[in-house]
């Protein structure tokens, strides 16, 4: 390469981009230079044309004088820095790429500032996917934080759900919905990689993935959601649904994507429910308490139903008032009362390990018919421990199945308690029947 040639000749390229930054300047402020007096705007674009040649100088000190001027102009220089990244000198395109970035990063934050300190606005400052953010999450000062963590970690998705919203109605919704789940499942693969390196996702990549599967009406990829299940699950996201505005965001975008998870997820998305408090977990509850969903899927639904279900539900939670399957057991002593402390007793020996004998000991058991007729009677304002006398209310499990144990050996009065139930409410029977 002839760098004397490259500091004098000015590339073809550099010249078409001036000429049409130049028009456009030209045309935007209705300024009509004469042939013999070149306007501020062409002075400036030359300017700037100067100093991305210099990228190129074979002196470094001129390379890196340059390289701060064009820093110092920002913004004004993008357009001819991102031409420049095409350059056929690598010097050039390597550092008018660098600059650029630079450039964009400082122009990003700026933005960002306005955009949250306007508290009167609710106009995107041209941030992508607010649109869609805020229709979930509002617009109030804690979503912009929360909508600003989501661009941090996940801009380039904030990108592909912005052209899918644009898209929706037109001949391009199709690519642009199937360009965005591509988006999605290239995302949650990266972080479900980072998460085998011990690295967890960071709140910014939930909520991205979040909002882009509010996008779709139907249920997004397995491995999105699985994704988003774990991020949901671990602890590093429970601070954000602690906080009175920061729950309520997380709450909204969790509760747009609940619905529309699989089957095969229903019981890890009804705990999501409970723990982080949110009521859309009952419209997944309602939809597993048919016997053809496995037991412990069924219990979590009647639990998340007892927290957040209505009186409009026992119709179909009667249904499994006949059901005797065992759904919890365990040990405790004739005399002592149940353990309050949340604590399990399975009295179960270390493997090799002879079972001891507990003296007193009696079994407790509780069957799905249990936990229906407990949930049946906490949704008809019914009181509870009237029927299971160790009933507390429990703000997290709805109903802890260790509240409803009868003995093993007084099953007769737990059916009596049902058939009781049933004779003083013959409305829901008949409907369930």
């Amino acid at each position: 390469m002839d760098f004397k040639v490259l500091r004098t000749v000015r590339p073809r390229w550099l010249k078409l981009s001036i000429a049409i930054l130049c028009s456009f300047l030209c045309i935007a402020n209705h300024q009509h230079a004469s042939s013999d007096e070149p306007t501020a705007a062409n002075k400036a674009t030359d300017e700037i044309a100067s100093l991305v040649e210099r990228l190129g100088d074979p002196l470094f000190a001129t390379r890196e004088e340059a390289n701060r001027k064009l820093l110092e102009i920002g913004a004004p220089a993008i357009p001819l820095l991102r031409a420049a990244e095409r350059h056929s000198f690598l010097e050039v395109r390597e550092r008018a790429g660098r600059i650029r970035e630079e450039i964009d990063k400082v122009v990003f934050e700026n933005v960002i500032k306005r955009f949250i300190t306007d508290g009167e606005s609710k106009q995107s400052y041209g941030l992508p996917a607010w649109n869609q953010f805020s229709a979930i999450a509002g617009d109030s000062r804690t979503s912009k934080l929360l909508f600003v963590m989501m661009l941090r970690n996940q801009l380039e998705l904030a990108h592909f759900v912005e052209a899918a919203g644009r898209a929706k109605g037109s001949a391009a919704a199709v690519a642009a919905s199937a360009a965005l789940e591509a988006r999605m499942a290239l995302e949650a693969e990266r972080l479900r990689n980072r998460n085998y390196r011990g690295q967890l996702p960071e709140v910014g990549d939930t909520v991205g993935l979040l909002v882009a599967c509010s996008m779709f009406d139907q249920s997004v990829s397995i491995e999105v959601n699985e994704m988003i299940y774990t991020s949901l699950y671990r602890g590093t996201h429970i601070e954000y649904f602690t906080k009175a505005g920061y729950g309520r965001c997380m709450r909204a975008l969790a509760g747009s994507w609940i619905p529309k998870t699989q089957a095969s997820l229903a019981n890890d998305v009804l705990s999501i429910a409970m723990q982080r408090s949110i009521p859309e977990g009952a419209i997944v509850a309602r939809r597993h308490l048919d016997r053809a969903t496995d037991y412990e899927t069924r219990v979590r639904a009647l639990q998340c139903l007892a927290k957040f279900g209505n009186e409009t539900d026992i119709e179909n939670i009667a249904k499994l008032l006949s059901e005797e399957t065992v759904i919890y057991e365990f040990t405790a002593r004739k005399g002592q009362g149940l353990p309050r402390d949340g604590i399990q007793v399975e009295n179960m020996p270390p493997p090799g390990f002879k079972q001891p004998v507990i003296p007193d000991a009696i079994t407790m058991i509780v069957r799905m018919s249990d936990l229906a007729l407990a949930v049946c009677l906490r949704l008809g304002a019914e009181d509870v421990a009237n029927v299971f006398p160790n009933y507390e209310p429990n703000d997290q499990d709805g109903i802890q199945l260790m509240d409803i144990a009868f003995a093993a050996d007084e099953q007769q009065q737990h059916k009596q308690a049902i058939s009781k139930w049933m004779r003083e409410h013959p409305e829901f029977i008949e409907k369930s029947n």
